[in-house]
C-alpha cells in the first residue's frame, strides 16, 4: 500500500472534529484544569478573624474571670447578742428552754434596749434565763431584763408566810374539785363516814365546816411560786390556821376524814358570805367552845370535832349504888339511875319518875329500891358511882 493510498484514507480532519468514514466525530473542546485544594483570599480573612476574637475573648476571659483576685469582702457591722422572749410570758412561770431565744442585733439597737433597761431601773439580763420564775410579763419579741424575774435564792420557810400566833396545816383534797392559788382564802369542809357512836349511829356520815377562811400561803408540798402539782388523784395545800384549827384538822385526819377546800371571795368574802357567816350563831358559839377548850387543855378530843359536826355531848348518867349487907356477908350492890335534874340537887331529892337509860339493868331479886308514895325511887343509902362502877351493871372492877 502506497503512501497515497494510505493518505486518501485517512479521515479528513476538521476544526471541530473528525470524520470516520460515515459519520463525523466530535472532537473535545479543550478546558481548563482546576486544582481542588485551592481557598480564596476572602475565606483565608475570615478564618484568621474568627481564630484572632478567640484568642481575645480568651485572653479576656483569663484576664478578667479566672485571674481576678475575689473583691475584698465590705465590712460587716458590728452585731451584738441580745436575749429576747420567744413567746408571750405571764407573770409567776418558771422560764423553760422553748421560751427564750438569742438574736443578733446592731449596735444601734442593742443600745436602745439598754437605754430602756436602764429607764427602768435594771439592766439587760446576761446568760440564760431558763429555769428562773418571772415576777411581771413578758411579750414576745421583747429583750429579757434583771428585774423580771425573781431573786436567786433558797424558797422561803413556810413560817415566814403566816402571821404571828398563826400555824400551819397541810390539807390533801381531790384535784378534780380543787381550784386554788396561793393567797386564796377557803373553808375546810370535812366528810366523815362513821363507825362511832360519837357521832350517831354506826354507818351515819356527816360534813362539816371545820374551819372558816383559811389563807392558803404554799401548795404541792412546796414554797416555790412556779410549782408544778405532782401526779394523783390529790394535791396538798398548806393553810394559815389558828392553833386550835390545825388540831382539829389533825384529829379529824386520824378519823378518816376527807377534805374539800372551798374558795371565798378575798378579803372577807362578798356581802352575802358575810351576812350567812354572822347568822350562823351556832356554828360559830362551836368554834368558840372548841377554842376555848383547847386554850384550857391544849388539847382537841372527839367531842370537840363531834362538836363541829353539831352532835351535842350524850347527858352524863348518874347512877347511885346501894351497898348492900346481909350481917357480914356482903351482896350485890344495887345500882339505881337519876337524872341529872335530881343527881344535882340534895340527895334525897326525887328524880324524875320513869326516866332511866335503856341500856342500864338493875340487878333483879329482893332489896331493890321501892318507890315512894309519889312512885320516885328514894335515894337514901345510895352514893354516885365512881369510875371503879361499871355504868351498865354496876359491879365494881
Amino acid at each position: 500500500m502506497n503512501q497515497a493510498g494510505s493518505a486518501s484514507r485517512r479521515p479528513a480532519v476538521g476544526p471541530r472534529g473528525f470524520s470516520t468514514g460515515s459519520r463525523i466525530v466530535k472532537a473535545p473542546t479543550p478546558f481548563r484544569r482546576v486544582r481542588t485544594g485551592a481557598v480564596n483570599a476572602g475565606t483565608v480573612f475570615a478564618v484568621t478573624a474568627a481564630i484572632v476574637a478567640g484568642l481575645a475573648i480568651a485572653w479576656g476571659v483569663k484576664v478578667f474571670i479566672l485571674d481576678r483576685k475575689p473583691a475584698p469582702p465590705p465590712k460587716d457591722e458590728p452585731k451584738y447578742t441580745l436575749t429576747v422572749a420567744a413567746v408571750n410570758i405571764l407573770p409567776r412561770t418558771e422560764i423553760l428552754p422553748s421560751m427564750v431565744k438569742t438574736i443578733q442585733v446592731p449596735k444601734a439597737d442593742f443600745d436602745k434596749a439598754q437605754q430602756t433597761a436602764q429607764g427602768a431601773g435594771t439592766e439587760l439580763l446576761k446568760g440564760t434565763p431558763v429555769g428562773r420564775t418571772t415576777v411581771k410579763a413578758i411579750y414576745a419579741e421583747d429583750p429579757i431584763q434583771k428585774n423580771q424575774f425573781e431573786a436567786l435564792d433558797y424558797p422561803p420557810p413556810v413560817a415566814s408566810l403566816i402571821g404571828e400566833g398563826k400555824t400551819s396545816v397541810i390539807v390533801a383534797a381531790p384535784a378534780a374539785s380543787t381550784m386554788l392559788q396561793v393567797g386564796d382564802a377557803c373553808d375546810v369542809l370535812c366528810t366523815i363516814a362513821n363507825d362511832s357512836p360519837v357521832f350517831g349511829p354506826s354507818g351515819s356520815g356527816a360534813t362539816a365546816k371545820l374551819a372558816k377562811n383559811l389563807k392558803v400561803v404554799a401548795r404541792f408540798g412546796t414554797t416555790r411560786t412556779a410549782a408544778l402539782p405532782p401526779p394523783g388523784p390529790n394535791r396538798t395545800y398548806t393553810l394559815e390556821a389558828d392553833p386550835w384549827q390545825a388540831a382539829v384538822i389533825e384529829l379529824a385526819k386520824s378519823m378518816g376524814g376527807a377534805f374539800s377546800l372551798n374558795p371565798r371571795a378575798a378579803h372577807g368574802g362578798d356581802v352575802a358570805a358575810a351576812k350567812a357567816d354572822k347568822a350562823d350563831s351556832a356554828e360559830d358559839e362551836a368554834y368558840k367552845t372548841v377554842a376555848e377548850r383547847y386554850e384550857k387543855n391544849n388539847r382537841v378530843t372527839a367531842m370537840d370535832v363531834a362538836l363541829l359536826f353539831g352532835v351535842k355531848p350524850v347527858p352524863p348518867q348518874h347512877i347511885q349504888v346501894l351497898e348492900r349487907m346481909a350481917g357480914n356477908t356482903p351482896l350485890p350492890p344495887l345500882a339505881v339511875y337519876t337524872p341529872p335534874d335530881a343527881a344535882s340537887g340534895a340527895g334525897d331529892k326525887a328524880p324524875t319518875p320513869g326516866v332511866k337509860p335503856a341500856d342500864l339493868t338493875l340487878p333483879p331479886g329482893p332489896g331493890a329500891a321501892a318507890p315512894g308514895p309519889d312512885g320516885a325511887t328514894g335515894t337514901m343509902g345510895f352514893h354516885n358511882a365512881d369510875s371503879h362502877y361499871c355504868p351498865t351493871c354496876a359491879h365494881k372492877h
